[in-house]
C-alpha cells in the first residue's frame, strides 16, 4: 500500500528545522511505503532518524555512528520532564512538534550518553514488564 513519500512529510513538518540547524535529509529506498520507510537528518554531531513502520512513526536522536546514544524521542522527552515513563507511539506530526520544541535539550551529548537516562530507561523497562 503507497502512502505519502515519507521524505515528503518530513519536509513538510521540518523543512525550517533542517535548515536551521544544518541537518542533511538523507532518504534511501522507497519512501511511499507504508511498511518500512526512512529518512536520516544528520549534522557532524548528531542523527535523526525518522521512520514509518506499518503506518506507524518514530524518531530517534543520536550520535552518528553511535548505536550507544541512539534513543525514541519519546523516551528523551519523558526523561527530561521527569516523567516515570516513556511517551507511547503517536503521530507524526506530534513527534516533529516534540523535536522542534525540546531541540535544545536532545542535541547534547551529555544527555544521550548519560548514565541517568540509561538508568531511567532500564527502570521504565522494568516497569513495563512487571519486574520492579
Amino acid at each position: 500500500m503507497a502512502t505519502e513519500p515519507l521524505n515528503q512529510l518530513v519536509e513538510t513538518h521540518l523543512g525550517d528545522f533542517v535548515r536551521q540547524r544544518g541537518l542533511i535529509l538523507c532518504a534511501d529506498g522507497d519512501q511511499t511505503s507504508s511498511f518500512g520507510a526512512a529518512v536520516t537528518l544528520t549534522s557532524d554531531e548528531f542523527r535523526v532518524t525518522v521512520s514509518r513502520d506499518r503506518g506507524q512513526y518514530s524518531i530517534w536522536v543520536g550520535i552518528p555512528n553511535s548505536q550507544k546514544s541512539h534513543w525514541p524521542l519519546g523516551h528523551l522527552v519523558a526523561f527530561l520532564l521527569g516523567e516515570p515513563d516513556p511517551r507511547g507511539v503517536c503521530d507524526l506530526e506530534t513527534e516533529c512538534d516534540w523535536l522542534v520544541t525540546f531541540a535544545d535539550r536532545v542535541f547534547d551529548r551529555d544527555l544521550l550518553f548519560s548514565k541517568g537516562l540509561s538508568k531511567w530507561a532500564t527502570a521504565a523497562s522494568r516497569r513495563m514488564f512487571g519486574q520492579t
